[in-house]
């Protein structure tokens, strides 16, 4: 769902790119992290971004995108998520 892959013609080549890891509002925020709603892909989500708050709004930074990354990068590696089940309490 996440991985596009496009063949210019003629080229030979496959170009992979990635796609849609959610939707995050931003809001201002004096620290270095940012106040977040967030809407995601469950299996993509840091466990920061899982636990949230009550109001649905998250602390979070850019390590939320590394942890992300390492997700899809294990996934294409093995072709399958590293976490045996996706409900939330088997991850946290």
């Amino acid at each position: 769902q996440n991985i596009l892959l496009h063949s210019p013609p003629g080229s030979g080549l496959i170009v992979l790119k990635i796609a849609d890891f959610g939707l995050i509002k931003e809001q201002k925020q004096v620290q270095q992290s940012t106040l977040m709603t967030v809407v995601g892909i469950m299996p993509f989500m840091s466990p920061e971004m899982l636990m949230g708050t009550e109001d649905g709004e998250v602390k979070a930074d850019t390590k939320v995108d590394i942890w992300s990354s390492g997700i899809l990068l294990h996934q294409l590696i093995t072709h399958e998520f590293p976490f045996k089940s996706l409900a939330t309490q088997a991850i946290m």
